[in-house]
């Protein structure tokens, strides 16, 4: 019995890191959406433009990767169709700055 309750406990505590590392995701996701809209609205300001797109750039780059591992773990159908509309989003955006992804 007390297998059984470790390992339930074990699984709900999984889930629970996979629900908040997925927020977490979001909010980066949401953070670099808003520095690619900002460099899109810097036509005037390259430098400005410039950084912007590369703090969106390295935002894309760490929730791809972060969230391909999360993916596999604990996310399910809602929450990834979710995650890949607004990868899908910013992903535009980036392509719209310019930027190469593969």
């Amino acid at each position: 019995m007390l297998n059984r309750d470790l390992i339930a406990r074990s699984q709900e505590l999984q889930r629970q890191s996979g629900r908040i590392g997925l927020e977490f995701l979001r909010t980066d996701i949401d953070t670099a959406l808003t520095f690619a809209t900002r460099a899109l609205q810097s036509p005037d300001d390259p430098e400005t433009r410039r950084r912007n797109q590369e703090n969106a750039r390295r935002g894309y780059d760490s929730v791809f990767r972060i969230f391909r591992k999360l993916k596999a773990q604990s996310v399910n159908d809602a929450e990834a169709s979710d995650m890949e509309n607004r990868l899908f989003a910013l992903r535009q955006k980036l392509l719209e700055l310019g930027e190469i992804i593969e």
